[in-house]
């Protein structure tokens, strides 16, 4: 019998990648981009331990120029 789902059970997504758009640099049009890490601070009163946190996330720098688009910073 045929599964369509892959491993563990989990369904695959299939995506072409012909009909996908490139996501360039806003500073320099740059096509390649690099991962960095921002390192975030939560104070105590957001926090589920009560106490302060700092916590990393990632996002993506343009390899040229390392400008980081808007849409890569989490809010």
């Amino acid at each position: 019998m045929f599964n369509p789902s892959g491993p563990g059970g989990k369904q695959q997504l299939r995506i072409d990648a012909t009909s996908a758009k490139d996501v360039t640099c806003d500073s320099c049009d740059g096509l390649f981009f690099e991962p960095v890490v921002l390192l975030k601070r939560l104070s105590p009163l957001a926090s589920p331990s009560g106490e302060e946190m700092i916590f990393p996330a990632q996002l993506f720098r343009c390899a040229d120029c390392k400008h980081i688009n808007k849409e890569f910073i989490n809010q």
